[in-house]
């Protein structure tokens, strides 16, 4: 797990808009992953994208299912964190 988080950490993307993110991992698929862990690793990962998560959670819902999705889990992320 730990060299998991390694290559994870190694993929960041800082385009200074708060918008955090990994290449070539799916955001969502990732962040839904790692909040099904509670090691500190993971914690620092959830912690990068926390700004990206609370623009998401404070985002006005659309109405689409996957926006719905979303929203909620940024939301169960940061009350995690």
């Amino acid at each position: 797990m730990v060299s998991g988080m390694r290559i994870l950490h190694s993929y960041r993307i800082h385009n200074g808009n708060g918008n955090s993110q990994w290449r070539t991992f799916p955001f969502y698929y990732t962040v839904l992953a790692l909040s099904e862990f509670d090691i500190p690793e993971v914690i620092a990962e959830l912690r990068y994208v926390g700004p990206a998560l609370e623009k998401v959670a404070a985002g006005r819902n659309s109405g689409k299912e996957h926006s719905l999705r979303r929203k909620t889990l940024a939301e169960r992320i940061l009350r995690q964190l």
